[in-house]
């Protein structure tokens, strides 16, 4: 069996709003109530979502957008106003930065980030590839990324971002951010991640910056070449909640 861990960093502002892993089943019936019955006592249905968890948020968030004088849609994430006693406060932003020749560098015209300040981190003792898609099942508020990585090879928070289109919308506190898939064969230990986990992550995320458009596996190797999974593995069984 394989150990997952999962959970906030301990020093994250949100930290009292942060949600445990929905199995997606549960959040589904939660969220739909009544109109699920019919379609989760059905087989092929209730497989194609088994190992499926929803992540839940947090609080209510909008994604808003601006355009640049090319007409450019550039989108901003933002807490609903007086949110944890903060007013109106960005949670992620994809703004450019413009460069004297021009175009904006660092940024993808069109999609949005936000939480991914280690609002979420995981990781496990083996190789386990986890899956990552928007919430297709509850809503059709967050569009388009989807992703996978392997979080017994590689340590970085996870990223919750979509395509936002032409149209402002708001997320409601407790409706899912995005979808993960882990393997059958694995068991979820709650964490509780302490602030020196950060140098680890930055090992990771500078490195990756690095190298750009290098393949996955190159990266793996070099992570447990260097000997950072032991001890990334040692504070996480020792931060277990």
């Amino acid at each position: 069996m394989i150990k997952v861990f999962y959970g906030p960093y301990d020093v994250h502002p949100f930290l009292l709003a942060w949600e445990p892993l929905v199995p997606l089943a549960k959040s589904l019936k939660e969220f739909h109530g009544r109109q699920t019955e019919g379609i989760l006592r059905c087989p092929s249905y209730t497989s194609a979502i088994a190992n499926m968890y929803a992540v839940l948020c947090p609080f209510d968030i909008s994604i808003e957008i601006t355009r640049d004088q090319e007409g450019n849609v550039w989108p901003h994430v933002f807490c609903t106003d007086g949110t944890f006693g903060m007013g109106r406060t960005q949670i992620g932003d994809t703004s450019p930065v413009l460069n004297s020749s021009g175009p904006p560098i660092g940024t993808s015209e069109n999609i949005y980030q936000f939480l991914s300040d280690r609002y979420l981190l995981m990781f496990s003792d083996e190789s386990c590839k986890i899956e990552i898609y928007p919430p297709y099942l509850h809503h059709g508020k967050i569009f388009g990324v989807a992703g996978s990585f392997d979080i017994g090879d590689w340590f970085r928070p996870i990223s919750f971002s979509g395509f936002c289109f032409d149209k402002p919308f708001q997320v409601k506190a407790g409706e899912p951010m995005m979808y993960i898939r882990l393997p059958s064969n694995t068991k979820l230990h709650r964490v509780l991640w302490p602030h020196d986990i950060q140098m680890y992550i930055n090992h990771a995320m500078t490195f990756k910056a690095a190298l750009g458009n290098k393949p996955l596996s190159f990266m793996y190797d070099k992570f447990k070449r260097s000997g950072l999974k032991k001890k990334v593995l040692k504070i996480a069984e020792q931060s277990i909640v």
